[in-house]
């Protein structure tokens, strides 16, 4: 079996997760994942995938409860709560390609940002020590997430309206993802690609209104 992760600058599905078990009892001797980004989120699963690749009889579900709980101590549930949050908006997709722009705004919808937030808000109260500093890089991930979500759902409407005000809303969005990526250093801990991605869209400043 050879299958892919999520395209970087999207959440990463936990489907993946159950795959494992289906391609054991289907008698596969060999499992490939081609990664095609990397980010705090995917990280995760990764680890998840690792264990079911050695033991396919595990139960996701713990393995991914286990993880959160022992690297992110006392903030680990909460964790899990926004891995299944993102997860939960992703199986409302009508369909889950390999990732992109317009699947990242699809998925990070208004309510996912702000549930999502108020829960990494409270789990940074918990943590302290090697686990605090574990859980800023994954609420980095998960705002890089907010704020890609909404630089793209600007420039769609943008495109569809074509004024100077939705285009200088578009552009602000997109800098301040950029301003966000370069002050938390994100090229560290997510593919460099995806800030590739936003000084591309950040073009869109020379399109004229129609």
């Amino acid at each position: 079996s050879y299958q892919y992760t999520m395209r970087g600058g999207t959440p990463q599905p936990l489907a993946i997760l159950s795959n494992t078990r289906t391609y054991h009892d289907l008698g596969y001797v060999w499992y490939h994942t081609e990664g095609l980004g990397r980010d705090e989120q995917r990280n995760i699963v990764s680890w998840v995938q690792a264990q079911l690749a050695w033991d396919a009889s595990k139960d996701p579900e713990e393995l991914l409860k286990t993880f959160c709980q022992e690297y992110y101590g006392a903030a680990g549930d909460d964790v899990r709560t926004v891995l299944e949050l993102i997860d939960g908006s992703i199986r409302k997709l009508p369909k889950v390609m390999l990732g992109g722009a317009g699947d990242t705004q699809s998925i990070m919808t208004d309510e996912v940002i702000r549930e999502g937030r108020k829960t990494l808000a409270a789990a940074l109260e918990k943590a302290s020590d090697r686990e605090k500093e574990r859980l800023v890089r994954f609420n980095d991930t998960f705002e890089m997430f907010c704020r890609r979500g909404l630089y793209v759902r600007a420039v769609w409407t943008a495109l569809d309206k074509r004024t100077p005000a939705a285009k200088e809303q578009a552009v602000k969005e997109i800098d301040r993802f950029i301003e966000f990526w370069q002050e938390r250093n994100l090229s560290e801990t997510c593919s460099p690609s995806i800030l590739g991605g936003a000084k591309e869209f950040r073009k869109i400043e020379k399109i004229t209104p129609t």
